[in-house]
């Protein structure tokens, strides 16, 4: 017979070697040179065990992500606001706004009243040719009711595989009755470019953002608009806040004679990205605002520099940093600043910003939707903010264009939601935009700085 304090002893043996084995091979994988984990490593994992521990609310601790939360903290602690942890479906989203392509219907919506309401559906799109309009609310997906549903969560209902259909249950204010429209799901490029003639000989062009496709929809539509007799330029980079840094090479290599682009300087190493074609040579005017941001004033610091171009418009948001995005192993992502840039002349760009030839400012503009469906509490940094920022200049309030809430921008935001008959917390979330679309409302549209951009053109086509 076996004498229990053998069986005993023999386990604790057991459990030590399994332990030390366990550790020992936690040690192996770490990526730190150390044969030891750092008081650092040691330091969270006994704060995970604590709260694993003695949080009060063990139920709800099994929902909550602390090691998505650590990331982010780690990250957060760097000090820069371009560099963040993303999650698996944060960094999905993040790769469909800059990749430019998803597997849905195309429509933009956001949260009204409490109802999933569409802001737009995009041309040429499985939802625009079902008749889909602006201001439809989406009461059910599939037939199952959204109202009460998280906006990622309605966002996957909504897309899915290339071919598939997808039925969406609609209503149209102000009808309460309900109609049922039922969509193939499509390939959607979100669109990069806008162009359209303004005048006799004058071409637009709209640069949106820098994905994918921005380089061959640029090339597309200075062909158009040349077909079209255009004999000047205006390019319009107002609000666009970057993208690939590529891309942005690419177009301004469109502009500017064989030569430097832009100089990237990097931890480890230095790079000049150069353009290997020949210039347009047409007349062209830039058109800049305080939404001009990082790829976008890549193409602007080059085409000034190269004095190709007349800036018109306000100076540049001022945000020189290159950021690189890397996928985890679990498909988390992490977007890190890893470079700066400087202009073809050296320039300095970072916080600094690039100034206009003419300063014009935009008296009172178009309104444009704010796609963001998130929620931003006092105090945080993000893009959002900024472009909310831009939107309460026009209306009126002086604030900062710095992508913090904070200070004045939160008294703003808690007057029109007052006005809206909303909490007045000062926090950013998909009312608070409708209530600033709100506003707008009938306000003269005039674009100063469009007309002025078209003044220039004229002018350089007659010295021509």
């Amino acid at each position: 017979m076996i004498r229990k304090d053998v069986v005993w002893a023999g386990a604790a043996l057991l459990i030590a070697f399994t332990s030390m084995f366990t550790y020992a091979t936690l040690v192996f994988w770490s990526p730190l040179p150390e044969t030891i984990l750092s008081a650092e490593q040691e330091k969270l994992l006994e704060l995970q065990s604590i709260i694993h521990d003695r949080f009060f609310d063990e139920e709800g601790l099994e929902s909550i992500f602390l090691w998505d939360g650590a990331a982010q903290g780690l990250v957060r602690a760097l000090g820069d606001p371009y560099s963040a942890y993303m999650t698996t479906k944060q960094y999905e989203e993040m790769l469909v706004q800059t990749t430019g392509t998803y597997s849905g219907v195309g429509i933009s919506f956001g949260v009204r009243n409490r109802f999933f309401t569409v802001i737009s559906p995009m041309r040429g799109t499985p939802a625009a040719d079902a008749g889909i309009r602006a201001g439809d609310r989406i009461v059910a997906v599939n037939g199952e009711e959204i109202q009460d549903k998280p906006v990622d969560e309605v966002v996957s209902l909504i897309r899915g595989p290339e071919g598939s259909e997808v039925s969406l249950t609609l209503q149209r204010p102000p009808s309460l009755s309900l109609f049922v429209v039922t969509l193939t799901r499509a390939n959607i490029e979100v669109p990069a470019t806008e162009r359209e003639m303004l005048q006799e000989g004058i071409g637009y062009l709209h640069i949106i953002a820098f994905n994918h496709y921005t380089t061959r929809d640029v090339a597309r539509d200075l062909n158009w608009l040349l077909d079209q007799g255009a004999q000047g330029l205006i390019l319009d980079l107002r609000g666009n806040s970057g993208g690939y840094v590529h891309e942005g090479v690419n177009v301004a290599s469109f502009f500017i004679p064989e030569g430097p682009v832009v100089h990237v300087s990097g931890r480890d190493e230095e790079e000049t990205y150069m353009s290997q074609t020949p210039a347009l040579g047409l007349p062209l005017v830039l058109l800049v605002d305080e939404g001009t941001a990082s790829t976008s004033e890549i193409v602007a610091g080059a085409l000034q520099d190269w004095e190709v171009a007349t800036l018109v418009g306000q100076p540049t948001y001022g945000k020189a940093l290159v950021q690189q995005l890397i996928q985890m192993d679990d498909g988390s992502g992490l977007r890190l600043t890893t470079a700066m840039y400087l202009t073809p002349e050296g320039r300095q760009i970072h916080e600094q910003g690039i100034i206009p030839d003419e300063l014009v400012e935009r008296e009172v503009t178009p309104y444009y939707p704010l796609d963001f469906d998130g929620e931003l509490p006092v105090g945080s940094v993000h893009w959002a903010v900024m472009a909310v920022q831009q939107r309460l200049t026009q209306l009126g309030y002086d604030v900062e264009h710095d992508g913090v809430l904070e200070g004045e921008t939160v008294e703003a935001v808690k007057v029109i939601q007052e006005t809206a008959g909303l909490v007045p917390d000062g926090h950013l979330n998909a009312d608070t935009l409708w209530a600033i679309g709100d506003a707008f409302a009938g306000r003269e549209a005039r674009d100063d700085q469009l007309l002025r951009a078209i003044e220039v053109v004229k002018a350089k086509l007659e010295l021509d």
